[in-house]
């Protein structure tokens, strides 16, 4: 069995009838609320892996592990988590610029209802105004990088 798949197993029910290791449970509990913070505690799945790391995560949030080499693997979830909220932050943006940009562009054609695709499993072709939004977002795309070209750049000084 491979060891990736059993360490990124989700524990989703724990019963511990052994004292002593249920007070070590519930100081990983504890150590996990502090490393990730309550809220994502809460969410955040409980894995082995995260078992076997979580009091390294502590004691270098503490500080006391400063020059703690991290694997590569770790390195890289950490970018891979980095450019993942970034990409999501983006997304947050682009999705909001279309939601303004479909509300002006419905003052006009004063639609009941302007769906996403993904609303339901078939609308009438006739009803779809895609490539109608679409051309407009572009038009308004280029009229706001446009405007940014006319903007006067700030001069760079020169000692």
């Amino acid at each position: 069995h491979c060891r990736h798949t059993t360490f990124s197993t989700h524990i989703d029910s724990v019963e511990i009838l052994d004292p002593e290791v249920k007070a070590a449970y519930d100081r990983y509990l504890t150590a996990r609320e502090a490393v990730y913070g309550a809220e994502k505690a809460a969410v955040r799945p409980q894995t082995l892996m995260d078992m076997a790391t979580i009091g390294a995560k502590a004691l270098k949030k503490q500080g006391l592990l400063q020059n703690l080499d991290q694997s590569s693997q770790v390195q890289y979830a950490k970018r891979a988590e980095a450019d993942n909220a970034r990409v999501a932050e983006i997304q947050k943006k682009v999705k909001a610029a279309i939601d303004e940009f479909v509300v002006e562009y419905n003052k006009d054609k004063k639609y009941d209802a302007i769906l996403d695709k993904s609303a339901g499993l078939y609308f009438n072709p006739a009803l779809d105004i895609t490539g109608e939004i679409v051309k407009g977002l572009n038009e308004a795309y280029k009229n706001k990088k446009g405007d940014k070209k006319d903007e006067p750049k700030a001069e760079s000084k020169k000692d």
